[in-house]
């Protein structure tokens, strides 16, 4: 029985591809009422991706670093009271030949220690986003799913309810799921333009940005097939 809902729904669009310029216009062209109920029912952060993007962006700071989530002081070391009053009751003379120098005067800050001398390459700047597109990949293939399930399941109540308009309901989750692409592509490419522009920096390679671009289109393709696999 599901597959023979869907097989109209996929009908429907056919006929309106057939149907000439206009139907197509009509029927692919965003509508702000539709858009309103989209964001209402899913919430607008659901067909954003900003999230990914910003976890990306957003740099470490010293109380992330610190393995106990304590505050620490620019020296990354904890303040301490008990210190305050031990270094206020030491002998002037003492305070010369105790004193500390301190992380900052012996090592990096970032506690990398002989990493910053290692040279950057390719690979490890490549390596550095994998996480963050499949992050992306991930959220984008839940999400659809999410459309697909809340469409198939809003047809079936409508229908009982005897309110079922084909052609709206497919109108809004096409407009969903080309909505949820659109942010997509932007994020992708957000992310991808700034691996290459790192990599361009550290004057090295650009080639594996064409083969990882390639590969979001051929992913694309395999989610389109597989949604549409799904309505025969």
């Amino acid at each position: 029985m599901r597959k023979k809902i869907l097989t109209i729904l996929a009908l429907l669009f056919l006929v309106l591809l057939l149907g000439g310029g206009y139907l197509v216009y009509q029927f692919l062209t965003p509508d702000q009422a539709v858009e309103q109920e989209l964001n209402e029912q899913f919430s607008k952060e659901f067909f954003s991706f900003d999230d990914i993007l910003n976890d990306r962006k957003r740099p470490p700071t010293t109380n992330e670093e610190n393995n106990d989530g304590e505050q620490t002081d620019d020296n990354g070391q904890q303040p301490s009271e008990t210190n305050e009053t031990s270094s206020n009751n030491q002998e002037p003379s003492n305070q010369g030949s105790t004193s500390n120098p301190g992380p900052s005067q012996n090592q990096p800050s970032t506690g990398g220690g002989s990493s910053q001398d290692e040279p950057v390459t390719e690979q490890a700047i490549v390596d550095s986003y994998v996480p963050t597109f499949t992050a992306l990949e991930q959220s984008a293939t839940g999400k659809l799913n999410d459309l697909f399930d809340s469409g198939y399941a809003e047809y079936t109540q409508k229908k009982e309810d005897g309110t079922l308009n084909l052609v709206a309901l497919s109108k809004k989750y096409m407009q969903a799921a080309q909505t949820l692409e659109n942010n997509l592509d932007q994020t992708f490419y957000a992310l991808l333009g700034e691996m290459e522009e790192e990599l361009a920096d550290n004057n090295l390679p650009t080639t594996e940005v064409n083969r990882i671009e390639q590969e979001y289109q051929d992913k694309i393709s395999s989610l389109k097939s597989e949604f549409m696999s799904k309505l025969r």
